[in-house]
């Protein structure tokens, strides 16, 4: 089961599928927008064959997506594909992030 922040996200494990380990993760990650937090300190397991949903009461949900995919960057903290650190990765053609 994923390990995230208090109250950021909800899992739903898929029984019977084969699993292949970790499939994203991220580890401390902060962002700010003029001085600001939207994301504090996330940390987020996410396995293969998970569902997950993120749950916050305001703001941060599509500013810790946007980390994900690489649309933004972080202030701090890691992000991580299949164990590969793609932080500072971009989304695009040759990208773990993108096609």
């Amino acid at each position: 089961m994923p390990r995230a922040s208090p109250g950021l996200a909800l899992t739903r494990r898929v029984k019977g599928i084969q699993d292949h380990g970790t499939i994203i993760s991220t580890k401390g990650v902060v962002k700010q927008f003029a001085a600001q937090s939207h994301v504090v300190g996330v940390d987020l397991d996410v396995e293969e064959n998970e569902t997950v949903a993120i749950i916050v009461p305001t703001g941060g949900k599509t500013t810790f997506l946007n980390i994900l995919t690489g649309l933004y960057i972080p202030e701090e903290g890691r992000v991580f594909f299949r164990g590969k650190d793609v932080t500072n990765q971009k989304p695009g053609p040759g990208s773990p992030r993108g096609s």
